[in-house]
């Protein structure tokens, strides 16, 4: 295997090709700083990730780190997967800024400064939660207030009130949220979504339309509670095959035929990208093989998460074409000039005679490299005098509340860092635990490559382990990684602090990148 070459800030900045630029640090470092138009690829997602994000292998694909250490691990792993043109940024973050290269801070940053466009440039209206509050209140026409987001972030926590219907199905639902007569308020987390949402009812004939101002977070930060409500509480319209049939003339998109796409697919390697916008029953009872899975409205939510080459040409799949021409209007809109649909959609792929794949995405299979331990014999390892180490490979959240006693965290990212200095003697006992199987044989495999000979995979998860009434620890005194391996936490945490700062960043996107 060649060495992974080197591509300095100056000629970074000349290069003309289209290229992958992936910033190959944990989350938290990602949104701290990170180079304009580069994708988030944490180490410890490049196995599974990489061959979505980046199809072609042919393409040039540029690694950064905060210097060169983890970039160049990182590049050999992108090199075995068959990545024939891998560069690493020298000198990582620190040499871009010192060459006088700009950053950016947060996360998906092209789609929110693409919301904050559609506040300015097409006037959508917004409401304010004090005014929402009062209107859900007067005696007249009340507001229906749609929320936007994943069924999952709905359940976490959704205003008094609002149904589910998730920004990819709106157009399918526009003629009975019109007929319903009342004001429609849309609300996600924060501004994005909201906004989108709020733009596409606009364009489809919905008049009577606002988006919360600062969505959930502004609710909160108003001083006013959310639900947590029992079971998904969607809006439900009638599921009935003219709903998908014909592109609405406000999202027109060209588009790719079913034999186009199935000549392009026999090609290798893949010189485009292929998303499924709809919800995941749909998805999962058929769709064209090799296709994404990503909902429309996180796709425009968090484009530059799944698409890291500009350039590519991007097809868009829903039921027949509704659904995709939105996300794919947005996407152009966005600065992907190559968005476009799958023609008639998945319908028109099936009625040509292709096939379909059924069930959820295919998941990375990785050989086991070491053998496995059950928890109960691991729980009595630890009360021995043979106590092994125990790493968790799992989220720094979930290790805060619960995590086996005496387990380190560390980021799978920073093994070959971390632990040489960590644990000297090679024959060491070591178990692996808090994340999937293929996370855990991968840590393996590395901790192998590293020369440690006595390594086990738990088999069972943490949540298992404490089902099995085995004893658990909370905090982070036993941790060895201080990176910040999440990202976009405000929400999650309630911290009033950290949702005002966020709003107030997301707020001030508009004018940064309009100057």
């Amino acid at each position: 295997m060649a060495f992974p070459r080197s591509i300095t800030a100056p000629e970074l900045k000349a290069l003309t090709i289209d290229h992958a630029l992936l910033d190959i640090r944990d989350l938290g470092e990602y949104e701290k700083a990170h180079l304009g138009g580069a994708t988030p690829l944490p180490r410890a997602r490049i196995e599974s990730d990489l061959a979505a994000i980046v199809p072609d292998t042919s393409a040039c694909v540029v690694l950064y780190g905060e210097d060169d250490a983890r970039a160049r691990l990182a590049a050999q792993t992108a090199q075995s997967l068959g990545y024939t043109d891998v560069r690493v940024l020298e000198g990582g973050i620190a040499a871009w800024q010192t060459a006088g290269g700009a950053v950016h801070s947060g996360t998906n940053v092209p789609s929110k400064v693409f919301g904050e466009s559609l506040l300015h440039e097409d006037g959508v209206p917004e409401v304010t939660a004090q005014e929402l509050a009062r209107e859900l209140e007067d005696a007249g026409l009340v507001p229906l207030v749609i929320d936007v987001r994943t069924g999952a972030e709905f359940l976490r926590g959704c205003i008094p009130g609002a149904v589910n219907l998730p920004g990819g199905d709106l157009v399918r639902a526009a003629s009975e949220l019109k007929a319903t007569g009342r004001p429609i308020v849309t609300h996600c987390a924060g501004r994005t979504r909201s906004l989108v949402a709020a733009a596409t009812l606009r364009k489809l004939g919905v008049d009577n339309v606002r988006a919360l101002r600062n969505g959930t977070m502004g609710w909160l930060l108003d001083g006013k509670q959310v639900e947590t409500p029992a079971k998904l509480r969607r809006f439900e319209w009638r599921d009935v095959p003219s709903t998908d049939a014909a592109t609405p003339s406000p999202f027109e998109s060209a588009g790719a035929t079913s034999h186009e796409l199935h000549e392009r697919m026999a090609h290798l390697p893949r010189d485009f990208y292929l998303f499924d916008v709809r919800g995941t029953a749909e998805f999962e009872a058929a769709h064209v093989p090799g296709a994404k899975h990503v909902p429309g409205g996180q796709l425009v939510q968090c484009a530059d998460d799944h698409i890291a080459l500009h350039r590519a040409d991007i097809i868009v799949v829903s039921l027949r074409a509704e659904r995709a021409a939105v996300t794919a209007s947005w996407l152009r809109r966005m600065g992907y000039s190559r968005a476009q649909v799958l023609q008639g959609g998945i319908a028109a792929w099936q009625a040509a005679g292709y096939g379909v794949e059924k069930g959820a995405a295919a998941t990375l299979h990785v050989p086991d490299r070491a053998p496995y331990v059950d928890a109960a014999t691991l729980a009595r390892e630890i009360e021995s005098d043979a106590q092994p180490v125990v790493l968790d490979l799992g989220s720094s959240i979930r290790f805060d509340k619960r995590h086996i006693p005496g387990a380190h965290w560390i980021s799978r990212g920073w093994l070959e860092i971390e632990m040489p200095q960590r644990i000297a003697v090679r024959g060491t006992p070591i178990v692996v635990s808090g994340t999937s199987h293929e996370q855990a044989q991968l840590a393996a495999r590395t901790l192998q490559g590293l020369g440690y000979t006595h390594i086990r995979v738990l088999h069972e998860s943490i949540d298992e382990w404490r089902e099995a009434k085995h004893p658990l620890e909370a905090g982070r005194t036993s941790a060895w990684s201080r990176v910040k391996d999440l990202a976009n936490l405000a929400i999650l945490n309630r911290d009033v602090e950290a949702m005002q700062h966020y709003l107030d960043w997301e707020v001030a996107l508009a004018g940064k990148h309009r100057g």
